[in-house]
């Protein structure tokens, strides 16, 4: 999801070390343009803006690496925006080796100067947590998620009416399935009010969007839902186009246009939107053609789409459009669970237990049952319940597994059923 710049940075663009970029170099013969010649002798506000057309291409060819440089030429002279920027670009790696840590205390300089996007940043990374990273000879340790101090901050820039930072906190309610059913009414407000600001971003839209169309803190709307997504859909959003095209598909909202659909769907995934490369390789996998189907669930994998890792597992397990390799079908489905995608976790689990790809590892199968359980796949209930129930990987513990096995099956799960009648072990 995109933000105007200047409201939300932190989508498209960010990473650069600081020490990485050398001294912008004037080459013999070339005279400096006027701007490049004001950031030179050290004006903070043409050091900002000459940064932003060396990111974005405009005016000057694209440099990444220079752009990191005069943000931070321009954040030694006290620029919170500036020092956001770098931050942004630490966070993506545009133009210095990604590093969340040095991004998380630049929006924590930038907030504390009054700037409310870096707050927002901030209080997203604090509230997925920073793995450790290996900078040069630097070494910085892992920092563990601070859920309540990131919805804390958010919350307080909510109470100021900050838009993007009620987006942010209704999405972050929104993908913590331990929140959501709580939070619900408060998620459905905060999006409606993110969507109706003034000069609402498109972002804002297609969330609010998306309560509407599964009726997440509203009363369910797929007529003002699909117009939503036909709206970004016609401004040039890719994931307009591809969220318009799954309504279009289905349905929803109005009557199914399959054709429609996949024009959209290509058209989202060519302009390098993950979903719409998941729905277009649905469509494909459908169709038969299997080879074509693998090649976008795998470039939306890797894009480190959750959804699309599980898929191209799937093909690399059973050998559709792709050899089959039971081991990196097994890398897709870690990389898809530790992204959170609990489909993908349960299949990790499954190839753990089985030793499908690697040694059979029931514990390991447990836990990633227990993650994709707690996020409602009914398959990992079962799973987990069958190991409690006869001990594999976990102490046994028939009363706990009888009652997640006659769970699934009161879900409908007719293979929990079969456990509990003894007709399968």
């Amino acid at each position: 999801m995109f933000f105007h710049r200047r409201v939300f940075f932190a989508a498209a663009l960010f990473a650069l070390p600081l020490f990485a970029a050398a001294a912008e170099p004037t080459p013999e013969g070339v005279v400096a343009d006027e701007l490049r010649a004001k950031a030179l002798a050290g004006d903070a506000d043409a050091q900002l803006l000459l940064a932003d057309e060396y990111l974005f291409g405009k005016k000057r060819p694209g440099n990444p690496v220079l752009a990191a440089y005069w943000y931070r030429k321009a954040a030694e002279q006290g620029s919170a925006l500036a020092g956001y920027d770098l931050g942004c670009c630490y966070e993506y790696g545009w133009g210095v080796d990604k590093c969340r840590h040095r991004a998380l205390e630049l929006y924590k300089k930038a907030a504390d100067q009054g700037l409310a996007a870096a707050a927002v940043r901030r209080a997203h990374l604090l509230y997925s947590g920073i793995p450790a990273e290996d900078l040069g000879l630097l070494h910085f340790p892992e920092l563990p998620p601070d859920k309540e101090e990131a919805l804390r901050e958010l919350r307080r820039l909510c109470a100021a009416d900050y838009a993007p930072a009620k987006l942010e906190l209704a999405i972050l309610l929104c993908d913590d399935p331990g929140l959501r059913k709580d939070h619900a009414e408060e998620i459905g407000r905060l999006a409606r009010e993110a969507a109706e600001a003034p000069g609402a971003a498109l972002a804002a839209k297609l969330f609010y969007a998306r309560c509407l169309r599964y009726g997440i803190g509203v009363i369910p709307d797929p007529a003002a839902a699909l117009k939503l997504y036909k709206e970004a859909a016609e401004a040039g959003d890719p994931s307009g186009m591809a969220a318009y095209g799954r309504m279009l598909e289905f349905g929803m909202g109005v009557r199914p246009d399959l054709r429609r659909a996949l024009e959209l769907y290509r058209k989202a995934a060519e302009l390098g939107d993950a979903a719409g490369m998941v729905f277009l390789g649905d469509r494909l996998l459908a169709d038969g053609d299997m080879e074509a189907a693998y090649k976008w669930y795998d470039k939306a994998a890797k894009l480190d789409h959750a959804p699309a890792c599980a898929k191209a597992g799937d093909c690399l397990a059973s050998g559709w459009g792709v050899p089959a390799d039971p081991k990196a079908a097994l890398e897709r489905y870690e990389q898809g669970a530790k992204l959170g995608d609990a489909n993908a976790q349960y299949k990790l689990g499954k190839c753990l237990a089985e030793g499908r790809g690697a040694k059979p590892d029931p514990a390991g199968a447990v836990f990633w049952y227990k993650c994709a359980g707690a996020r409602g796949n009914r398959d990992a209930v079962r799973e987990l319940g069958a190991a409690l129930f006869y001990g594999r990987g976990v102490p046994a513990d028939p009363a706990e597994g009888r009652r997640l096995l006659e769970a699934a099956a009161r879900a409908g799960d007719p293979e929990a059923a079969a456990i509990l009648n003894g007709e399968v072990r």
